[in-house]
Formats: structure tokens, C-alpha cells, sequence
């Protein structure tokens, strides 16, 4: 994780690609869901952005649930105008680097 300066919080900065076509059903993306396990190993999923309010973006910052030494798992998903697509591959990130 970093640390943000202005807030002194630990935070996971999370990237991905757009999905494009053809990946895209040949339809524009109008929301990503990013979830993460809030450190519970996979057993509970939290979503953070895109499910209830639509988001396009590709880069957010999870500061919710940080903590030095814990593995957390992301996974993401894509709506476009025919629904929700399947999951993408889950990603552990070891919450290992001490705060600034």
C-alpha cells in the first residue's frame, strides 16, 4: 500500500485496462464493478465502485479495511447494454510496506 499525504491513510491503488472491442460485446462499457475482500480471504466480497452508481473510470484507491500484513483479493467486472460480464481473474496484493 501507499500512504496519502494529505489524509495520513494507507491506501491500495488499483488499475485496469478498458475493455474494448471485440472484448466488449462490440458494445461501449457503461459501468465496472471493482469488489475486494476487505482481508477475509475470499470468503465475503465488498463492492467498492460501478454497481449501484455507474463508473468508467479505471484507476481507484481503497483506503476502507488497510492494514499492514494482510492479503487482500480484487476482482472486477464490465456492464455494457446487454448486462453484467462475468468476474476477472482474482488478484492478491500483500499489504506489506510500512507507512512513510
Amino acid at each position: 500500500p501507499e500512504r496519502d499525504e494529505a489524509t495520513n491513510t494507507q491506501l491500495i491503488v488499483v488499475n485496469w485496462q478498458a475493455i474494448t472491442a471485440p472484448d466488449n460485446g462490440n458494445s461501449d462499457v457503461l459501468s465496472y464493478s471493482l469488489e475486494y475482500d476487505a482481508g477475509t480471504n475470499g470468503e465475503s466480497w465488498e463492492t467498492l465502485i460501478g454497481y449501484l452508481a455507474d463508473f468508467t473510470g479505471t484507476q481507484m484507491q481503497v483506503t476502507s479495511k488497510i492494514q499492514r500484513g494482510v492479503t487482500f483479493i480484487f476482482r472486477l467486472r464490465a456492464k455494457n447494454i446487454w448486462g453484467w460480464g462475468v468476474y476477472s481473474e482474482e488478484y492478491a496484493i500483500l499489504a506489506a510496506r510500512r507507512p512513510l
